[in-house]
């Protein structure tokens, strides 16, 4: 999934902002570096944990995200939450 939203993504950039890693942007007289768009996503699975409620999954989803897990790989019962 991430490397086809890597992929697809870049063609709403210019050649030049994709060389560049970043956007140039103007605002208010000034001009700003804006980070081109990235995805994130947090992985859990039903094999590996129980959850009680959906704020548990939420929860290790973002946790999960933030660390860059993708040692579970993906089933039919697995949860995925991409941001």
């Amino acid at each position: 999934m991430s490397k086809r939203f890597l992929d697809d993504i870049q063609q709403h950039y210019s050649f030049i902002d994709r060389e560049r890693g970043y956007m140039l942007v103007q605002s208010g007289g000034e001009e700003y570096r804006v980070p081109l768009m990235a995805l994130a996503i947090g992985h859990v699975s039903t094999r590996t944990h129980q959850f009680s409620d959906i704020r548990e999954i939420t929860e290790l989803a973002a946790e999960n995200r933030r660390k860059g897990d993708s040692s579970e790989s993906s089933s039919s019962d697995d949860i995925l939450t991409a941001w």
